[in-house]
């Protein structure tokens, strides 16, 4: 691991004490990534505590200068804990739930290992390709982290997408198939290598399913509201555990389509390059109402900010 890496697993460790303290085996999140239509699409869903703010923030990255969206939650301190995000440069991850069902063993990363959520800032902030993260993958073996367990989803816009997991010998990469794309909810990924997709079993493998499905009928005709609607249909509805964002994201376009708390109705379109985002719909082809500026920190916007003027003003995807 690099000064620089080892430098900033101090302060990620800190972000991380909040997820630790509330982490739960619930159901958790849903992601995709398909390469069959004529732009790529990226999604997830995050499911989460209802009762915790969420945030979503446009910086810059130090390393390549890109544009960073990223979607977080607040914990014990002031930076939101993010979970999910896509770079200008079209760089996309998702850092999700675990589940085994059983608890699973973790401790200290040594020298050349490091924390499964490392490749998550790495890869958004100080890499230019998938080809980057897979030789930092290489160098670093990944430690699991202790409460929740995590895995990864990380894929670009050239067609090149993995699945990252701890695994007993070392990293477990699963690689897009043949299909164009790919899955990711909170069973592990490894355990089902080689069997259907219809045959998951273990958390969020109704979700898994209901997404694959959805990505064999739609992923050839992908668009903003088509993928809104993948999204849809994997929503959680847990009461203690609900999807509290969707989003799409089109990289080529550099913009994330941004749903709240389940209301697909009420859609907000995030501008990477303009660093804005704006009401959205599609009877409108487009923006349908004021543009917002988006910063990070304090300048980012959140989910309960959006929720009320989407109520005021009344958009729709409809």
């Amino acid at each position: 691991m690099t000064a620089r890496l080892r430098s900033s697993v101090v302060t990620i460790l800190l972000m991380g004490i909040f997820t630790l303290m509330t982490g739960e085996s619930s159901e958790a999140c849903t992601s995709f990534v398909s390469y069959n239509s004529d732009l790529v699409y990226y999604g997830m869903n995050f499911d989460w505590h209802p009762e915790l703010e969420i945030y979503f923030e446009l910086s810059t990255s130090g390393a390549t200068g890109a544009t960073v969206f990223t979607m977080g939650f607040q914990g014990e301190l002031p930076t939101p804990i993010r979970t999910v995000g896509m770079s200008g440069d079209g760089l996309f991850s998702s850092m999700q739930v675990f589940d085994t069902g059983e608890e699973v063993s973790t401790r200290e990363p040594a020298d050349g290992e490091c924390y499964i959520y490392m490749p998550f800032y790495h890869y958004l902030w100080s890499c230019d390709s998938l080809q980057d993260v897979r030789g930092f993958l290489r160098e670093n073996t990944l430690v699991q982290y202790p409460d929740p367990p995590l895995h990864l989803l990380l894929a670009d816009v050239e067609g090149n997408a993995i699945i990252a997991e701890v695994g007993e010998g070392g990293n477990e990469i699963l690689e897009i198939g043949s299909e164009g794309f790919l899955v990711m909810t909170n069973f592990p990924n490894q355990w089902f290598r080689d069997v259907g997709y219809d045959e998951v079993s273990g958390c969020g493998a109704r979700r898994y399913i209901i997404t694959w499905e959805n990505m064999l009928e739609r992923s050839a005709s992908l668009s903003p509201s088509t993928g809104l609607g993948v999204l849809e249909d994997a929503l959680n509805r847990s009461p203690g555990f609900p999807t509290r964002a969707s989003m799409l994201f089109v990289p080529e376009n550099g913009e994330v389509y941004v749903a709240i708390d389940s209301d697909l109705d009420h859609v907000w379109r995030f501008d990477l390059e303009d660093g804005i985002a704006e009401p959205w719909s599609e009877d409108a082809a487009g923006a349908c109402g004021p543009a917002v500026p988006v910063g990070e920190g304090r300048s980012s916007l959140r989910a309960s900010d959006m929720r009320a003027y989407a109520a005021i003003a009344g958009l729709g995807r409809n």
